[in-house]
């Protein structure tokens, strides 16, 4: 309202904005995932543990979203799709002379994922007065879909390629240090590779008003994303006052203050994305009273 904040004001123009249209495709139906596993475990007189995990699971008929009033570019010389006017390329649109995008919900998309997870324990190891035990693990995946906004509204199978809801390789470990005293400290130590990004064109190459276009000569995801490591350390004394137990802690969340980066934004097309939503380190102080 541009009259706003005076509502005297006259022969003042409103604009209105609406969303673009969704429809459903007549043929949508039910998504679902197929999850094979396969793990071999094995637990030693000495109370240590191992196992190693084979996960692979298929998601078949996973919803994805078309502009079904794209241009239809298909076929044409890049030499002449550079001289087209923008009228001409709006000709293009199935529902011409509405220009807007019109999108689709379509049960058409895929998801496979293979991870191989190798895990172990062990009991708690006495070292004098003092305690440790342990735990953690990693695994190794390949992931791969045809998700996300295409570059091609008209062939969701160019999408297919590696995933960006996984990471390729993650590592984790965790161990309780038990010392005299009532004292204890815990760790929990995160890392993985980071997760897969595109390298975006500068333009709109392909001419279909979406700037999505991936740079010349590279695939979906391509790129890797910033690694992750994290630690957590927490630092606890217990005590015992007039018959309740009193424990004072220390708790730090990414004690090192790695800079992690666990989403990778695509509005920076010459880099083809800029990394965002860092995590800091934070520190706490607490105490726990048990009756």
């Amino acid at each position: 309202n541009p009259s706003y904040p005076n509502p005297a004001v006259t022969n003042a123009t409103t604009f209105y904005f609406t969303n673009p249209p969704l429809f459903r495709d007549p043929n949508l139906a039910a998504p679902y995932s197929v999850i094979s596993s396969l793990s071999i475990e094995k637990i030693f007189d000495s109370g240590h543990f191992a196992s190693a995990t084979i996960d692979v699971i298929r998601g078949i008929r996973q919803i994805r979203v078309r502009n079904i009033n794209a241009p239809y570019l298909q076929g044409l010389d890049p030499a002449i799709l550079n001289t087209l006017t923008a009228t001409e390329i709006n000709q293009r649109r199935p529902f011409y002379p509405d220009t807007r995008a019109i999108g689709q919900y379509e049960s058409v998309g895929f998801l496979t994922s293979r991870n191989l997870t190798l895990r172990f324990s062990a009991p708690e190891q006495r070292v004098w007065k003092f305690g440790l035990r342990t735990t953690g693990g990693y695994t190794l995946g390949s992931s791969e879909d045809d998700d996300g906004v295409a570059v091609d509204n008209y062939d969701r199978r160019a999408e297919w390629g590696r995933t960006n809801l996984y990471t390729r390789h993650h590592i984790w470990s965790a161990a309780i240090l038990r010392a005299p005293w009532g004292i204890s400290l815990a760790g929990l130590l995160q890392a993985h590779s980071g997760f897969p990004r595109s390298a975006l064109a500068a333009t709109d190459t392909n001419r279909d008003g979406n700037f999505n276009d991936r740079a010349p000569g590279t695939s979906k995801n391509s790129i890797d994303g910033p690694n992750v490591f994290n630690l957590d350390l927490k630092v606890s004394k217990a005590m015992e006052l007039h018959r309740v137990t009193t424990t004072l802690f220390v708790y730090g969340q990414n004690v090192f203050n790695s800079r992690n980066y666990t989403i990778v934004s695509s509005s920076t097309s010459f880099s083809g994305g800029f990394p965002s939503n860092p995590s800091t380190r934070r520190m706490e102080l607490g105490v726990r009273l048990q009756f």
